[in-house]
């Protein structure tokens, strides 16, 4: 192997063992389709929308240890009532497997 391959190889595996991301899934155990919102309202650039029943995917940043805070997944419904929110740490997603499960009613944001 050539030394810029061998470079490049190395490159390439530093770069993925540094990936500073959780693999997310947000799931929809409402009868109402809801608009979710990985880093709250204000932050309308990565909302997704979900069908009853239903399953979306994302991917979010997980920068620091286990106790950093991640995100605060906030759902909506249609009539644009929050019906969900709660403020996830890194080690928390990490233990639910990164499923969110939306539930009308939770809502400790508060």
């Amino acid at each position: 192997m050539t030394r810029s391959r061998l470079l490049i190889c190395l490159l390439g595996t530093a770069l993925v063992a540094c990936d500073a991301s959780l693999a997310v899934s947000y799931v929809n155990e409402t009868p109402t389709q809801v608009t979710v919102y990985p880093y709250g309202l204000p932050y309308t650039a990565g909302k997704r929308v979900i069908a009853p029943g239903q399953r979306a995917g994302d991917t979010l940043l997980a920068n620091g240890g286990d106790s950093a805070h991640m995100a605060r997944v906030e759902a909506y419904d249609a009539d644009g009532v929050l019906i969900f929110c709660h403020s996830y740490k890194v080690g928390e997603l990490r233990g639910l497997s990164g499923v969110v499960r939306i539930r009308s009613g939770q809502d400790d944001c508060q």
